[in-house]
């Protein structure tokens, strides 16, 4: 069990603690002395021991007990008041300290090699942008079908056998009951891309009067039998065209037995009559389409009797034609990437030759700001070299340099200095009581931060 001190030995303690105290501020006026902690803490200790021994009521009367409380309550206040007010003032600190708190940081290194990284996946992503923006396209083949169909119906003069006003195709007709055919053609167009082009056609009666063997040609003629039509496509795959006409066939024949007859020749007579389709893209178009396409159906002439055929030739078929892409074709997509990847290496390399010319610079603004204070409080200041450990320490963050000569005032402790990062980071920080470390940090980002919201401030 501690040994309790008498009231009167805690005063003359706490006496002489105060008379220290005043000879200290005569020799240094320029700090604010308090009691001395370990007095404090020991006058405290003595009075809790006064208070709560239970063995007090033993060895003193309770008016004894009363005289000392007395006396001893203004000693026991003052100590207490002090410690408040250091408590009081480290709890400001930590919430300013809170305040001022700006994120997480990242050391000037870390910053400077992700900068590097950051601008080397830029460029690479502009040169793979700007190959697949600038490309000769390769060739492009483009299909496309025609095919045709035509009916036609062999209408009679009027007899004593046929019932029916016509005959249906694919049957043997006697050429003295003809009095006309009607066909009809159908031609489709299809494309495997979306086109515009333009169709014109007309149906034409070819007659043809040879020798028997047709090795000779006696004659020939065309008969336009409609006017020329036109029709376009825009912007579609496929087209179709149908045409109906009515041939009059007995005036064909008898040109053919009129020649015959006249001239006294054997001969071979037959009229073509085909529909005729010429397709032409338009100039906006990426292939180059000029095409004419038949449709013939073949008509004996001065015979007793005749068989019709159907003549397809180059019809049904289907056909590619090649697209020779020139010049060099712009992808708009990654363009526009281009075009902001070329804006994001000016500003990531705007930031890299900043944070270069801060580690060749030796005479920036931090380093400025850290020699006055090296040289304005050279008394009170030791640079260290080793990194120091709070790992056991309790950490008290002051929000400025001048907060933390305050607490070496208090304290009576040097400052301790240590570079973290040249030109860059460092710490000053104080030893306290209690296992306590008062800790400033100063960082170059923070004083240019700090610079640029004062000349915005000065602006608005």
């Amino acid at each position: 069990m501690k040994k309790k001190r008498s009231k009167n030995e805690i005063i003359a303690k706490y006496d002489d603690s105060i008379k220290k105290n005043d000879s200290s501020k005569k020799d240094d006026v320029s700090t604010v002395n308090e009691v001395e902690p370990e007095v404090v803490d020991e006058i405290i200790e003595e009075t809790i021991d006064i208070e709560e021994e239970p063995e007090a009521e033993e060895e003193i009367s309770d008016l004894e007990e009363a005289e000392v409380l007395e006396e001893t309550v203004e000693v026991e206040e003052r100590p207490i008041e002090l410690k408040e007010e250091i408590e009081a003032k480290d709890t400001v600190i930590k919430d300013e300290t809170k305040k001022s708190k700006k994120g997480v940081y990242f050391s000037f290194n870390l910053r400077l090699f992700t900068n590097v990284i950051v601008l080397i996946a830029l460029i690479v992503a502009l040169g793979y942008c700007g190959v697949r923006s600038f490309i000769t396209p390769a060739d492009e083949i483009v299909k496309y079908n025609v095919n045709s169909d035509i009916k036609y119906k062999v209408y009679l003069k009027p007899n004593d056998f046929y019932d029916e006003p016509f005959l249906e195709e694919g049957m043997v007709y006697v050429s003295s009951l003809i009095k006309k055919i009607n066909i009809d053609y159908k031609y489709n167009f299809m494309v495997d891309k979306k086109s515009d082009i333009d169709f014109s056609y007309k149906v034409v009666a070819k007659l043809v009067i040879a020798s028997q063997s047709n090795s000779n040609v006696f004659f020939t003629k065309e008969y336009d039998l409609t006017e020329e039509k036109n029709e376009e496509i825009v912007d579609q795959i496929s087209h179709t065209i149908n045409e109906s006409i009515d041939l009059n066939y007995v005036y064909y024949n008898n040109l053919a037995n009129k020649f015959r007859s006249k001239y006294a020749v054997n001969t071979n007579s037959y009229l073509d009559v085909y529909l005729v389709v010429n397709e032409k893209s338009k100039e906006n178009n990426k292939y180059d389409l000029n095409k004419e396409s038949k449709v013939i159906l073949t008509i004996p002439l001065s015979m007793q009797e005749l068989n019709i055929t159907l003549d397809n030739k180059n019809i049904n078929e289907t056909k590619e034609l090649v697209v020779h892409h020139t010049g060099i074709a712009r992808n708009t997509i990654t363009f526009v990437i281009m075009v902001v990847l070329i804006v994001a290496i000016g500003i990531v390399g705007y930031a890299l030759v900043k944070k270069v010319l801060l580690l060749t610079n030796n005479t920036n603004k931090y380093d400025n700001y850290v020699n006055r204070l090296l040289r304005g409080f050279d008394r009170i200041i030791v640079t260290v070299k080793t990194m120091p450990n709070f790992e056991n320490n309790e950490i008290v963050k002051v929000v400025d340099f001048q907060e933390l000569v305050d607490v070496r005032d208090n304290l009576k402790v040097p400052i301790n200095y240590f570079v973290i990062t040249e030109h860059q980071k460092c710490e000053f920080y104080v030893y306290g009581s209690n296992n306590q470390v008062y800790l400033y940090i100063l960082k170059a980002v923070d004083l240019e931060e700090d610079a640029r919201n004062e000349k915005e401030g000065t602006r608005t």
